[in-house]
């Protein structure tokens, strides 16, 4: 068994999945840069209830594309065979790299609108793949892992947030009760007066 060229593969499939959730996408594309050039990168990821839909690269690209952009190739992917083709994306018409991930019950799809045409090697194909289904599974093993932690978060922060509201009520309503004494006290003097 070769396992020379597993080393660099295994530190870059490293150095992706120890970022934080919000710069994986970008270090991904980072990652994967050299062995396919590419303006943008997309995903979407049916694992991620709160953004499923991520974008990095040239804003020409990543601000008109959307999750309906990605969808058909959700659909229509089949996972473990990156697809190299031509998408009219963004209004224009874009070589990409499309790779679908059953790593999840409902799947994943990574976006490469790539800078030029040229056929791929396969062995740059099966590289993509595996990063994408290790990318996948990992960030779907966080985010079913993460669900008590989060949810106990989520009630100390509506906890603290419902404090804070009743607080800042009661601190209203003192100031308001305030105010509304010092201008009935004017005006009993006014009246009182004239």
């Amino acid at each position: 068994m070769e396992l020379s060229g597993s080393v660099p593969a295994l530190t870059a499939a490293y150095d992706v999945i120890r970022q934080p959730l919000g710069r994986i996408l970008p270090r991904l594309s980072s990652v994967l840069a050299e062995a396919v050039p590419h303006r943008a990168a997309a995903e979407l990821s049916t694992h991620c209830a709160h953004s499923p839909f991520k974008t990095h690269g040239d804003e020409d690209v990543v601000a008109r594309l959307g999750a309906a952009d990605l969808a058909p190739l959700l659909d229509s992917g089949v996972a473990g065979r990156p697809w190299q083709g031509v998408l009219t994306l963004a209004g224009a018409e874009h070589p990409v790299l499309a790779v679908r991930s059953d790593a999840t019950p409902r799947g994943a799809v990574l976006l490469l609108v790539r800078e030029d045409r040229s056929v791929l090697d396969p062995a740059v194909l099966s590289f993509v793949q595996a990063l994408w289904d290790l990318v996948t599974s990992h960030v779907d093993r966080l985010a079913a892992e993460a669900v008590p932690g989060a949810l106990a978060r989520s009630r100390t922060a509506a906890d603290t947030r419902a404090r804070v509201i009743a607080e800042l009520g009661e601190a209203h309503a003192a100031a308001l009760t305030g105010m509304l004494g010092v201008l009935s006290s004017c005006r009993c003097r006014r009246a009182g007066s004239g």
